[in-house]
């Protein structure tokens, strides 16, 4: 595996100088030709950086939770692939990661939900079919950790994502016509 030490040495500057131009933090003054070089020789390398090392720096992974409740059946599972593609689509975009979890039951969900908010491995959780006294939520307010829920009922102060799928059909009816 290619280290920050290993880019540096090959493209003959400090490390401090290609993990500044690799972070995009512009710690150093470095000119275009050697920022080029860096990254030429980081990609001719392989080298990624270490996101434990990175998260270590910044406080966070880089990585969102998906939840889904797969022991038990629910109206948006028809929908899960576009939903994750879209959420994917976002998250490239910014370098993110997307981790999905399918408990098989209620206690080991809420297993789940400890580990992922507990042990820092998500910056945010999205979880599916809320209801009142929802203990997920009560967990993921105590951990801390940004979460949005999509359906199930309104719960105070979360954020409660709604599709209307008939309002969709006929976005996607009046887009199709309209070409």
């Amino acid at each position: 595996m290619t280290t920050l030490r290993d880019v540096a040495k090959a493209a003959r500057v400090s490390t401090v100088t290609a993990s500044s131009v690799l972070s995009g933090s512009n710690r150093v003054r470095v000119s275009t030709a050697t920022i080029q070089r860096i990254q030429e020789v980081a990609r001719r390398l392989n080298y990624v950086a270490r996101a434990s090392a990175r998260g270590l720096r910044t406080g966070r992974v880089r990585a969102i939770g998906f939840l889904t409740a797969a022991h038990s059946r629910s109206r948006w599972q028809a929908h899960w692939q576009e939903i994750l593609r879209g959420m994917s689509d976002v998250l490239w975009e910014r370098e993110e990661h997307l981790i999905l979890a399918m408990p098989r039951s209620d206690e080991q969900e809420i297993e789940v939900l400890r580990r992922l908010a507990f042990g820092h491995q998500v910056d945010g959780l999205i979880l599916q079919d809320s209801c009142r006294n929802d203990p997920r939520v009560a967990l993921l307010r105590e951990a801390g950790l940004p979460f949005v829920l999509i359906g199930g009922e309104t719960l105070p102060q979360t954020h409660l994502v709604q599709f209307d799928m008939e309002q969709f059909g006929r976005l996607l009816a009046q887009h199709i016509l309209e070409r």
